[in-house]
């Protein structure tokens, strides 16, 4: 069944704005504006991406749901290294004791004697 005038409808720039302009309200859902005008989700979706390429979609607009966040105190910066000795330290190993073992576990994966059940 089909309902409506049917045919391709021309939308001036007015109209279209005016339509965008009502999908930007912070409680208005974009079927209910299409379903008012008569046209389907999609198109508004699509003069909506058009515009926001152009630069005619307020800055104002989206900028209004950028949150800001304060930091109480700066975060520290650690290299690499640093973040691994503290790693081990947390783990309750020293870096001396780790590298021990990992040239102990590569010994025994060398000569052969590494198997299913040491790991």
């Amino acid at each position: 069944m089909i309902t409506g005038a049917g045919g391709l409808r021309q939308w001036s720039v007015f109209d279209k704005a005016r339509v965008i302009a009502e999908t930007l309200e912070p409680s208005a859902v974009i079927s209910e504006v299409a379903r008012r005008y008569g046209i389907r989700p999609q198109q508004v979706f699509a003069w909506r991406r058009k515009a926001g390429k152009q630069g005619r979609v307020g800055a104002a607009s989206s900028a209004a749901f950028v949150p800001a966040i304060a930091a109480a105190e700066p975060v520290a910066r650690h290299s690499p290294d640093q973040r691994k000795r503290q790693a081990t330290r947390d783990a309750g190993m020293s870096m001396r004791s780790m590298a021990a073992r990992c040239a102990s576990a590569w010994r025994r994966y060398q000569d052969g004697g590494w198997s299913d059940s040491a790991r």
